[in-house]
């Protein structure tokens, strides 16, 4: 995260808050849950409105909403609804691009899958169970988790890039007035008056956060996919399309980001097959079981050779896209 437009605080949604020092001094910090709900959110939508084009009706390039293919969208759309319940894809009227919930789906299989290893061997039966979780994860969880899969992305707490931090009753945090809406009759509900506090730049202090995206275990051959979806994920926030937290729709929690740094770590002490670029410098001052390389993006590193990589990778995830099915009791991949 680079910088935040203006962050809503009200009710249940009040910033988190740390202490930066011994002094007991409070700053406000973007946790790094809510980070990655608001990535989660976009790589959806992303995954949702690529698949989507493969429900368009054969001979029809301009076809109406109606005539587009529900049914088979929800077999191979590259993103499950996290909150789709049995029943929901097979009532289009009401949830007409619900996709089941790949947590809910394995819930419903998983007594059956214990009862056909329920002689085997632990080891034997947890490769066969992470093997079927796998199978029926769809892209979306396999990048970013379910209840039975540990996700790839992690993302961390994002704290201010200035040393004094952010007062959370500093010069930024302003006042809002906000009327409630009565949802019956349209009107205003009768003494259902709120407010709201946001934090805005001010002309001494920009509201800018930094944090750590890691993709981890990625087996570039046959995941770099997930590096291209991570790159449509990061042109969007670069061009300002994320918003973080309450009043989405008042314009508030409009948040843009940029790379200033990769790495690249790896168990081989050989890492010509990244087939890096000069301007990446190895990191000693840290030793460990990897061997890590570092961009610095600040600097004179034009990043031309690394666009060219992602380019390949995010035509891998489009690739995905086009072929994935989602695989079902009975059905193989």
């Amino acid at each position: 995260m680079r910088k935040a437009h203006a962050l809503l605080e009200a009710g249940d949604n009040t910033f988190v808050r740390t202490t930066l020092d011994g002094t007991g001094r409070e700053t406000i910090f973007l946790p790094g849950s809510s980070l990655r709900g608001m990535l989660r959110s976009q790589s959806e939508r992303i995954a949702r409105t690529l698949s989507f084009d493969r429900a368009k009706p054969i001979g029809k390039p301009y076809p109406e909403l109606h005539e587009y293919n529900y049914d088979a969208y929800t077999n191979y759309v590259a993103a499950c609804d996290p909150l789709a319940m049995e029943g929901d894809e097979t009532e289009p009227d009401e949830t007409p691009y619900a996709a089941i919930a790949c947590t809910n789906y394995m819930k419903s299989v998983m007594p059956e899958w214990l009862k056909q290893q329920n002689r085997q061997r632990a080891e034997e039966r947890s490769e066969f169970l992470y093997q079927k979780i796998t199978e029926c994860s769809c892209p979306a969880c396999l990048l970013f988790g379910n209840t039975y899969l540990a996700g790839r992305l992690k993302v961390n707490d994002a704290y201010s890039i200035e040393s004094k931090g952010v007062d959370p009753r500093g010069e930024t945090r302003q006042r809002l007035d906000f009327v409630a809406i009565n949802r019956f009759t349209g009107g205003v509900r009768d003494s259902a008056k709120f407010e709201a506090h946001p934090h805005f730049h001010t002309t001494n202090q920009k509201l800018r956060f930094r944090a750590n995206l890691t993709l981890t275990d990625l087996n570039l051959p046959k995941e770099g996919w997930m590096l291209g979806w991570l790159a449509y994920l990061l042109r969007d926030l670069y061009l300002g399309d994320l918003r973080l937290g309450l009043g989405k729709a008042k314009g508030l929690g409009k948040a843009c980001g940029k790379l200033v740094k990769i790495r690249v770590g790896s168990l081989q002490p050989d890492l010509d097959w990244l087939n890096l670029s000069e301007g990446w410098q190895e990191e000693t001052e840290q030793p460990g079981l990897l061997r890590v390389f570092a961009l610095d993006l600040n600097g004179s590193s034009t990043f031309e050779h690394e666009k060219q990589l992602l380019n390949r990778y995010a035509a891998q995830y489009d690739e995905l896209v086009d072929k994935y099915s989602r695989v079902r009791a009975g059905q193989e991949r």
